[in-house]
This record gives C-alpha cells, sequence and structure tokens, in this order.
C-alpha cells in the first residue's frame, strides 16, 4: 500500500479500483448510492443503545 500510496499521482486511480467509468452502468450505479444503503443491519442497536443513553441524562 505505501508504494501505492507514494505512486499514487501517476496511476489512474479509477483504473486501480477497477471502475470503468466510461461504462454508462457503472456510473449510474454510483450515483444511485444513498446514506440508507449504508446503514448496517449490525449496527443498528448502537443506535438504540445511544437512544437509550440519551434519555437517561
Amino acid at each position: 500500500l505505501e508504494d501505492k500510496a507514494v505512486e499514487c499521482n501517476s496511476i489512474d486511480v479509477d483504473e486501480a479500483l477497477g471502475l470503468d467509468l466510461e461504462s454508462k452502468s457503472e456510473v449510474e450505479d454510483l450515483k444511485t448510492i444513498n446514506a440508507g444503503d449504508r446503514f448496517c443491519k449490525d449496527d443498528e442497536h448502537v443506535y438504540y443503545e445511544l437512544e437509550d443513553d440519551i434519555h437517561l441524562i
């Protein structure tokens, strides 16, 4: 990773990530990501615990 970080100004980041942004389908997929899609069910309990703690204050 360090070598890539040093060389990052000389590489095509899209190519390194395996993205072909010339392809319309991949660009559309990137645009449709929203905050709701990032929510993990595994993390849901953390939010409930925080809400409970706030009510105790």
